[in-house]
């Protein structure tokens, strides 16, 4: 081929590329961020993929949501003032002689006291089920006080659920009854359950306010204190698919929707949003409650909640519990610190989510996958643009921003915006991003050079000159450039590649090294840049394949073509490293040999093989030859012998004698 023509080749090779390359690496981005925004809906709520093995990498997402509320810290002005706590603790059973539980007697004065201080409502978290030990005046005494109280009282009940055999049951154990004493905790007051839901890890992060039972929804502890406030019913409560209307009050679904194992009816769950810890609201003993010691008027207008709040006591009755407040941000209780807070005091919390309306919602699907995506598309960009350490910090800053977002929704809207999931399914896009542009980088120069040389370029971008006694091959096709006048440039491109396709996979079978393509030309090392003992025997043995193979004609638009192809060997000193500047180099070589393998070529007349004489004292125990004699090339002060190679044996001859022709 003509020099005048190959510029016109690389020419329409390269706009070809320049267009597509940058539209593809923006077409790889945008599905990347796509698998990622859309496996980040997919694995938050754990409802949506109710895959158990995903329960792991769901605790991840947990944390970080519980990571929210230690960064926000108590939100003090959230907390209604009118709740109070009057907790049971060790002092309370040395001062009321009694021990958990004391006689509902004492439960009774405690009732009335805080009803003629002028409670608004009490909300017990204490379950006065089956008859009391102390005998049945006791149980009279409490059912009295209910009666005074003119349903200003809320009891808890439970929700029992059984497995016998394959049969699998739930009941209600309410508050104690009895027609035939005249005794009924249950008629006198309102009523919730009082269970609290947790996670796989065993934290609170949920609100349930109402349970389905034979056929009815019955409210939870909270949600009946809060019916009971509003002069409402157990039938105000409304489970719809997006949330649940207590009365007026909307209490988003913003939770995973569990499943009860006993009857399979809906859970609905919304997230709760926890104003504090342990100490979140006033807290009142609850023997000076029982003893009347307090200051008259403290209770006044007051939402009190009774229940156990000593540390042992609580642990003893399996009464206490970590929330997403208190799990990452303990507090101190007198000289230790704890992050597990007593359940009256979580129920008091539910009732507050209720009262001050401040619940917590999740971002919708679609707003969700819309920011992930961004942000994703962003990370993967600057994963791709930038594979030296501007690519790490870029990736960072824009992971930085996702979580800065996710926290200011968080903190300002009460909109909850998974991040910690998004977040590592960013880092892995991005990662897999830049492996792959370095897997492009590697795979674009491993055509040219050894793996050897390749992991330099990729590590250190070039290596230092060396020395090296190696064998140069220099190939080019017979005829080119007339074949080049016949056809347009872009078939010709296309037989070049064909072509070279097949010499480079011959040559890196033999694990040669392309120096460089030279238009329809070729320049191949052996023993360089690693040093190999049997260079020359690779070198020729490569040569002879590729003669060979260039007989074979290349297909394109069902026509084909055969580009035989001449191939000068030699072997020789010579100097190789990396060339040129630092955004474009090259790998190269420089010495005499590249001239006399360039003009050993020149001799061939088709599909030939010509080596020198230091080539053929390597080889000859491989090759048949045709001595040419000494031949004169051009830039040499004298002949050098030259052999054209005729027949090559991979295994090496016992009698050389008639290695030549």
């Amino acid at each position: 081929m003509s020099t005048e023509q190959l510029p016109l080749l690389t020419g329409s090779f390269c706009s070809v590329a320049l267009t597509w390359r940058p539209r593809l690496k923006f077409l790889t981005n945008i599905a990347l961020a796509a698998v990622v925004a859309t496996a980040s809906v997919l694995l938050w709520p754990p409802d949506r993929l109710n895959w158990r093995p995903l329960g792991l990498v769901q605790n991840f997402e947990r944390l970080g949501y519980d990571a929210m509320f230690a960064a926000r810290g108590p939100e003090l002005d959230r907390i209604d003032p009118r709740i109070v706590v009057v907790g049971f603790e060790q002092q309370s059973e040395q001062s009321l002689g009694a021990n958990w539980p004391p006689p509902r007697a004492v439960h009774a004065a405690v009732i009335d006291r805080l009803v003629r201080d002028g409670a608004s409502l009490i909300v017990y978290d204490v379950l006065f089920s089956g008859p009391s030990p102390h005998g049945a005046n006791d149980d009279r005494a409490l059912d009295a006080a209910l009666i005074r109280s003119k349903g200003e009282v809320v009891l808890s009940m439970r929700i029992n659920r059984s497995i016998v055999g394959s049969t699998q049951s739930k009941n209600i154990e309410a508050p104690y009854s009895d027609d035939s004493l005249g005794i009924d905790f249950e008629g006198h007051a309102a009523t919730g359950f009082a269970e609290i839901p947790q996670d796989e890890d065993d934290a609170v992060r949920w609100l349930m306010p109402a349970l389905a039972f034979q056929g009815q929804w019955t409210p939870s502890l909270a949600s009946a204190a809060y019916l009971r406030l509003k002069g409402l019913s157990d039938s105000d409560i409304d489970v719809l698919p997006s949330a649940v209307r207590i009365g007026n009050l909307r209490v988003p679904r913003s939770g995973p929707t569990g499943t009860d194992v006993q009857d399979h009816t809906s859970v609905p769950n919304a997230l709760l949003n926890f104003p504090g810890g342990l100490d979140s609201f006033p807290s009142v003993p609850f023997e000076q409650v029982a003893l009347g010691q307090f200051r008259p008027g403290l209770f006044k207008g007051k939402i009190v909640l009774v229940g156990v709040t000593g540390p042992q006591i609580t642990k003893e009755l399996q009464e206490q519990y970590v929330t997403a407040y208190s799990h990452l941000h303990p507090e101190q209780s007198g000289s230790v610190f704890q992050s597990r807070i007593p359940g009256v005091v979580l129920q008091a919390q539910n009732l507050n989510t209720l009262l001050s309306q401040t619940f917590l919602t999740a971002l919708p699907t679609g707003q969700l996958w819309i920011l992930v995506f961004f942000f994703a598309l962003l990370g993967t960009t600057a994963a791709r643009q930038y594979i030296n350490w501007r690519g790490p910090v870029a990736l960072i800053l824009v992971c930085t921003a996702y979580v800065g977002i996710c926290y200011a929704l968080f903190n300002f809207e009460h909109i909850h915006a998974p991040w910690v999931l998004p977040l590592a399914l960013m880092f892995l896009s991005a990662s897999a991003v830049a492996w792959l542009e370095r897997g492009a980088l590697r795979r674009k120069w491993a055509g040219y050079v050894s793996p050897e040389v390749l992991e330099v370029i990729l590590r250190e971008g070039g290596g230092e000159a060396q020395h090296f006694d190696a064998t140069v091959i220099f190939g080019d096709i017979r005829g080119f450039t007339a074949l080049t006048a016949k056809h347009n440039a872009q078939r010709v491109m296309r037989l070049l590649n064909l072509h070279f396709e097949k010499m480079t996979e011959i040559l890196q079978k033999d694990n040669g090294t392309i120096d460089k393509f030279l238009g329809d030309g070729m320049i191949a090392l052996f023993g360089c840049p690693v040093p190999q003992k049997d260079a020359a025997i690779r070198a020729v043995r490569s040569s002879w394949d590729m003669c060979q193979a260039s007989k074979v004609a290349v297909v394109d638009a069902g026509e084909e073509f055969v580009l035989e192809s001449g191939f000068g060997v030699t072997s020789g000193p010579f100097v190789a490293g990396h060339v040129g500047s630092r955004r474009h180099h090259n790998f190269t070589i420089i010495g005499e040999v590249v001239n006399i393998a360039s003009r050993l070529q020149g001799v061939t007349g088709g599909a030939d093989l010509v080596i020198d004489e230091a080539t053929y004292q390597q080889v000859r125990l491989h090759v048949t030859v045709e001595p040419l004699g000494a031949i004169d090339l051009k830039g040499q002060p004298e002949p050098l012998p030259a052999y054209k190679v005729t027949s090559w044996s991979n295994s090496p001859r016992e009698d050389v004698s008639n290695t030549l022709q």
